[in-house]
């Protein structure tokens, strides 16, 4: 048997790491047991020790290999230790937290895809490490502070402040001191650069839940990193921040005039200012024509058929569901410069757009909806319904983002038709997995699973299949629709 593998540096640094983190649990186990320290102040210490030891990763290994397999290892383990609630001073939570999860999760990614850019690498960990810190520990230890919830996770005013300006100064500096910067960067640069990450990386912590600020907050902030060069590469900074400042403004109406919830501006708001960063108008206007007509259309119908029982301003949870996987398209577009993931965006959007429409345009419809699969009748607003005016809508809906491809050729044609398959098929799991309740006081059938202020009785589909899930399925199919008919017609 070849032990070499077991001799070489890289392993020898991983057992070292391995050691020195067991150590730093073992640590924040006896502070929590006997000299009863916060689990609160036991899981920061972890967080913060573990976070300065990984930041130097490059520099510690000759490869990528070992960290990625530690950080594999690292999130199995930590995913068995909160199933089983093993080693409480780090997981010891009000409510269920997978923040222990997340990391390795993160340095996983990082290792995979920035490892050979040790700048964007450590400044990345580095906003974890401190920032993410600092934020937690001065909004949880100043008296008085403000605090604002936007999906169940308390956040406080002075802990994001604290979030903005500790990464703004990381960043700055970091890029300062750093030999890896252009020597030619000015100074205006540098505090673009500085301001652009803070931002995202501070929003990406606001709409975090459950512990997921240890995977949104180094990923976003190593992507954000790579999109304020690229700004400053294409001379297009004044642009970027008038259209900061004009989506704040915009975000800040929808909010008033109740197309948006606060939760959801502040999605929208990141979304929008990544998707502008990373295309310009090429990526954000066909998301802008999907939200502003599905918006109008959610409005229309909602004003001349009293739908009272459906809330038509969007949150955080509906505009993710609608805006990630175009998202995550944008990011693999941006990195790898294939016009196939741009389709592919559209199609995502052409997907969900065509959904909106044939359900808002099919409420108008003055026949009772049939059943997706079997063509049956069954009542309006049953999930899974279909009617005559609700295809024409989705048709519509799927077309009109296709025909921002249509300098591309006939692609507009496979782009329109993913979208509205994606759209009957959104059809088909609403009527087959998507959870439908009933109300345990008054008897009225919902999809929420709460009603009367109450929760109500799982009557048929699955719990997990909410409608917000479904709309996410639907967007990825889209894209996936997309592709599969590319290869198919081989073009």
């Amino acid at each position: 048997m070849n032990f070499d593998f077991f001799l070489t540096k890289d392993t020898s640094f991983g057992l070292y790491i391995l050691f020195i983190v067991g150590l730093f649990i073992a640590v924040s186990e006896i502070l929590f047991n006997f000299f009863n320290v916060k689990s609160f102040i036991t899981r920061k210490f972890l967080h913060f020790s573990t976070g300065l030891l990984l930041i130097f990763s490059p520099y510690l290994f000759d490869s990528n290999l070992i960290p990625i397999i530690l950080s594999i290892l690292f999130a199995i383990i930590n995913l068995i230790f909160i199933k089983y609630n093993i080693f409480k001073s780090i997981h010891y939570t009000k409510n269920k937290n997978y923040g222990t999860f997340f990391y390795p999760i993160a340095y996983l990614i990082l290792c995979l895809f920035w490892w050979e850019k040790t700048l964007v690498f450590q400044l990345s960990l580095t906003i974890l490490t401190v920032s993410d810190s600092a934020a937690s520990i001065v909004g949880n230890i100043l008296p008085n502070s403000k605090h604002y919830i936007l999906l169940r996770d308390k956040k406080s005013v002075n802990g994001t402040i604290t979030m903005a300006l500790s990464s703004f100064i990381l960043v700055y500096f970091g890029l300062l001191f750093s030999k890896d910067l252009n020597q030619e960067m000015i100074l205006s640069n540098l505090l673009f650069i500085a301001f652009f990450v803070s931002l995202i990386s501070t929003f990406s912590e606001a709409i975090s839940i459950n512990g997921s600020d240890n995977l949104s907050v180094p990923i976003f902030s190593a992507i954000s990193i790579d999109l304020a060069q690229k700004i400053i590469l294409e001379n297009f900074i004044i642009q970027t921040i008038s259209y900061v400042c004009f989506l704040g403004i915009l975000c800040y109406l929808f909010i008033k005039i109740r197309i948006l919830k606060k939760d959801g501006a502040l999605a929208a708001f990141l979304i929008g200012i990544i998707l502008f960063s990373i295309g310009k108008w090429k990526f954000l206007i066909p998301i802008s024509i999907f939200f502003i007509t599905s918006s109008i259309l959610s409005k229309i119908s909602s004003y001349f058929l009293n739908k009272k029982k459906k809330e038509s301003n969007r949150n955080l949870t509906q505009v993710l569901s609608n805006g990630s996987i175009p998202l995550l398209l944008s990011f693999i577009w941006f990195y790898t410069s294939m016009e196939l993931f741009f389709y592919s965006f559209l199609a995502s959007i052409s997907a969900v757009n065509s959904d909106t429409w044939a359900t808002e345009i099919g409420s108008f419809s003055k026949k009772n909806p049939i059943n997706s699969i079997n063509f049956k009748k069954i009542k309006k607003g049953e999930s899974g319904g279909i009617t005559l005016l609700g295809i024409i809508g989705g048709i519509g809906g799927a077309f009109i983002i296709s025909i921002f491809s249509i300098e591309y050729g006939n692609i507009f044609i496979i782009i329109s038709v993913s979208g509205f398959l994606a759209c009957y098929f959104d059809s088909i799991l609403g009527s087959t997995l998507q959870g439908k309740y009933k109300c345990k006081k008054c008897g009225q059938n919902n999809e929420i699973g709460f009603h009367c202020n109450q929760s109500s009785e799982l009557i048929s589909g699955i719990k997990i299949f909410t409608n917000n899930l479904v709309n996410f399925l639907c967007s990825a199919f889209g894209g996936i629709i997309l592709i599969a008919l590319l290869y198919f017609l081989r073009l």
